[in-house]
């Protein structure tokens, strides 16, 4: 089981729906209103694993979270700050984290 958690209006729900668009039995809906995930959704893929559309959890992130990293809502900035903050968080990959993933990969 994989669970998609994180503060509320952060592109979690849009990050399931963008990493499998070609899985026909993960049919997420994404909202444009802020904190629309009330409940746990699970999604069964395959007989690999169960994803877990998890609701927000409010601003404060657990220290466990610390590390982890997922760049959502580039639709929100135009394409000269979108590069600028890709270069910016490149850096801050290279010299602040150790477990991120080394490839960007943008969600809108």
């Amino acid at each position: 089981m994989v669970c998609f958690i994180g503060r509320s209006n952060v592109g979690k729900s849009s990050l399931i729906k963008a990493l499998f668009s070609l899985t026909p039995e993960v049919e997420v809906r994404v909202s444009k209103t802020p904190g629309h995930t009330k409940k746990m959704n699970f999604f069964r893929v395959g007989k690999a694993f169960t994803i877990v559309d998890m609701p927000g959890y409010g601003h404060k992130a657990p220290r466990d979270f610390v590390d982890m990293m997922v760049v959502t809502k580039i639709d929100k900035c135009g394409s000269g700050t979108l590069l600028t903050n890709l270069l910016n968080l490149q850096d801050v990959v290279k010299t602040e984290t150790t477990s991120c993933f080394p490839q960007p990969f943008l969600i809108r």
